[in-house]
């Protein structure tokens, strides 16, 4: 269970910095899921030692942190300007499309 946990975030892992710059939301969003799962996994099964591989592996995979963090920082201002973008284009269109007192008369009066 541990090695295909491990693997499978190794794999993960790496495919996400070998594409940098193509990486998704959802890949790191997959990334994310499989740590939990290891670090729970880890913590049950605390009794039990890793070898020296899973402990390389492991390693690596924490030399990664600050790609994948700096990825995951990127989505987020990313989707930060577009919805901000998308609000102010919500307020220019109500702006446009005031829908004010429709019915309303105006009367000047004679000095």
């Amino acid at each position: 269970m541990l090695s295909t946990l491990l693997e499978g975030l190794y794999n993960k892992t790496t495919t996400i910095i070998s594409n940098f710059e193509m990486a998704s939301f959802e890949q790191l969003e997959e990334v994310s899921q499989l740590r939990s799962e290891l670090i729970e996994w880890l913590q049950l099964q605390s009794s039990n030692p890793l070898t020296v591989k899973q402990k390389e592996m492991l390693q690596e995979i924490l030399g990664y942190d600050d790609l994948v963090f700096l990825k995951m920082n990127q989505l987020k201002q990313e989707a930060a300007r577009q919805l901000g973008g998308i609000t102010q284009a919500k307020r220019q269109k109500d702006a446009y499309e005031f829908s004010g007192p429709n019915d309303s008369f105006l009367f000047d009066r004679r000095k």
